[in-house]
């Protein structure tokens, strides 16, 4: 087909007292236009008007639009969207109707018709804002209150075509649904996991229900922002933090390890011990049955001492970042914590005394968590106590209030300076030699108490060093 054979419709387009145009939408060049076309997009001519450079002008909002043209029309369809123009640098705002067209051996032809004019010149705030709209990254839509789409911006055609409000807000849970919400609150909002033209998408969601300029009915304006890549990121932060928590807990442990092997080396020298003492009384074949049940007995408590000390390590070095809040015995988190650290801390001449804990008390936490916290403050008051003269003591003070639990661990230390204590809890700060410490475990700590709605302080108005912080307390 050449341009020759479409003589009898080009003198009908001419004749049309209305723009229609034909348009390449996969080099972005106009084909053909009637006078009024090129009437309304400015040119001088047809010659002028086809050779127009409109890619190198051409927004990347409108190239997605086009595409989002080319995708609708080569699936057979048709759509009407209000445009602006600029003849006589007069701003002209449009109604235009676009479908196929058929144009010499060029695949995808959009074929458009102005179908009408705006009734009244608009204002320039007005332009400007419809303009805006219609160049946003933020998807706007607007639905009637059947959940049918009414209007929507290029961008978010781009994502949802012709979508429902439903397909838009396709919630992963049992939520409340969004007309539910707005009539009780007025607003929505929501970040919701969607499925859309680009693949599934974290979707930050706002709706509010506003009156229709054209009809005056009810309708709900909805905002969304893509926010995929900022999830991704704070996923792969969450990864991070949760390797770097872990692996401050294994330098917690080995901080440790001197004691932890003594707690070990102990029971199984009395195991030997006791071993020997029945290999011998066997060879002299006498007593053998007494010696034999007073040593197993020993054997099993000493056997029992080892195991229990293995599970307290297996239990604070696992990974615990996906752990869940529970009704959590205090005294069994003490218990575990001085299975770790007792013994380094009595072998190096200091002493441990925990207060308040006569009888039990349930808190709700991350148990894990709050061993990890407790132990890294030991390990930093034995390290400040070993640097001070004197008296070498640590205490854990537990005091139990109304609907807290408050937890303080002062040490015999003379407390911070002025410059350490307003750094005491930023990550990589240290006090310690290099190579002696990752001045990640305050920081660290700090995080896991935030994480119980509390925070980690320093009671200044002790003469020691004390640090404090909360546990809420399990009410029966």
């Amino acid at each position: 087909m050449n341009l020759m054979k479409h003589s009898d419709f080009i003198h009908v387009y001419e004749s049309l007292a209305t723009a229609v145009w034909f348009f390449d939408l996969d080099n972005f060049k106009m084909l053909w236009g009637n006078g009024q076309a090129i009437e309304l997009w400015e040119a001088d001519s047809l010659d002028l008007l086809i050779n127009r450079d409109f890619q190198s002008s051409m927004s990347n909002t409108v190239k997605i639009r086009l595409q989002e043209y080319k995708r609708k029309i080569q699936e057979g369809g048709e759509g009407r969207e209000v445009w602006t123009f600029y003849p006589s640098g007069i701003p002209t705002v449009v109604e235009v109707n676009f479908s196929k067209g058929n144009w010499l051996e060029e695949k995808n032809v959009m074929f458009a018709q102005v179908v009408s004019y705006q009734s009244k010149q608009l204002g320039k705030e007005e332009i400007r804002g419809m303009e805006a709209i219609r160049h946003s990254n933020i998807l706007i839509s607007q639905f009637d209150y059947n959940g049918d789409l009414v209007f929507q911006n290029p961008v978010s055609s781009q994502f949802f075509s012709e979508a429902s409000l439903v397909d838009r807000l396709s919630f992963t849970t049992s939520d409340t649904d969004i007309f539910t919400i707005l009539k009780e609150e007025n607003v929505f909002e929501k970040e919701l996991f969607v499925k859309t033209n680009l693949g599934e998408r974290w979707m930050l969601s706002f709706g509010r229900e506003i009156i229709d300029p054209v009809s005056g009915d009810k309708s709900i304006l909805l905002e969304q922002r893509d926010i995929t890549n900022q999830k991704e990121i704070e996923e792969e932060l969450k990864f991070a933090e949760a390797r770097l928590v872990h692996s401050a807990k294994l330098v917690s442990i080995g901080e440790m390890a001197g004691g932890i092997a003594h707690e070990i080396n102990n029971p199984a020298q009395a195991i030997q011990l006791s071993v020997q003492v029945m290999q011998k009384t066997f060879e002299k074949k006498q007593g053998f049955e007494e010696v034999f049940y007073r040593h197993s007995e020993s054997m099993i408590k000493n056997i029992g001492r080892i195991s229990q000390i293995i599970k307290g390590l297996q239990k604070f070095s696992r990974e615990d970042s996906h752990d869940e809040f529970i009704e959590a015995s205090f005294l069994e988190i003490i218990n575990d914590v001085k299975g770790l650290c007792l013994s380094k801390i009595e072998n190096e001449g200091v002493s441990l005394e925990v207060l308040g804990l006569e009888k039990d008390i349930k808190v709700i936490c991350k148990p894990i968590p709050i061993s990890q916290v407790l132990i890294n403050i030991l390990n930093n008051s034995l390290y400040a106590v070993n640097e001070c003269e004197g008296e070498r003591w640590i205490k854990i003070e537990v005091k139990e209030m109304e609907t807290k639990v408050l937890i303080a661990i002062t040490d015999s230390g003379p407390g911070f300076s002025i410059e350490i204590k307003d750094k005491i809890f930023n990550p990589f700060f240290t006090t310690k030699p290099i190579g002696d410490g990752t001045g990640l475990g305050l920081s660290i700590s700090q995080g896991i108490i935030q994480n119980h709605d509390s925070k980690l302080s320093i009671n200044e108005s002790c003469s020691n060093t004390r640090i404090e912080f909360e546990l809420k307390k399990a009410i029966k």
